[in-house]
């Protein structure tokens, strides 16, 4: 699946209201983190299906490019609120479809240290980075297109 537009989400996946998805169980899937990331703690990663596959392909490419030692902290995917810094909007985390790691360095606004083979672990299987967005966000991958 090519990634959606950040504006087709809720004809996609269904509207949230009140911060409530009624079509949460028919979208959303464990995804196994590959046995050597599972020392972080993390087990699963409840994500939106559509994610699925790719966020699966970038894990395993950083277990396969040596990039384990870069993850300091998983982060989160699925959280249904509003976008930091825009709240008449929902994050994409609202319906599964992103992924942070490392918050603790790559805050909101900063440059963060995030290098890049470890960005290239998730871009090259179709996810877009927040780093290079006007307010960066270097703690987060997302499996849609800013439209």
């Amino acid at each position: 699946m090519q990634r959606p537009l950040r504006s087709e989400l809720s004809v996609m996946f269904g509207e949230i209201v009140d911060g409530k998805w009624a079509d949460e169980s028919h979208h959303m899937v464990l995804v196994d983190f590959p046995d050597r990331l599972k020392p972080l703690g993390v087990v699963r990663v409840y994500c939106n299906r559509a994610m699925a596959v790719p966020l699966r392909q970038a894990l395993d490419n950083i277990v396969e490019r040596g990039c384990i030692h870069q993850i300091t902290s998983f982060d989160g995917c699925f959280n249904i609120r509003k976008q930091r810094g825009d709240l008449l909007r929902l994050s994409v985390h609202a319906w599964g479809m992103a992924v942070d790691f490392n918050a603790g360095e790559n805050e909101l606004g900063s440059a963060g240290n995030m290098t890049k083979e470890f960005i290239a672990c998730f871009e090259d299987v179709g996810f877009e980075w927040g780093g290079r967005w006007h307010r960066p966000d270097p703690q987060h991958f997302q499996y849609v297109t800013e439209d």
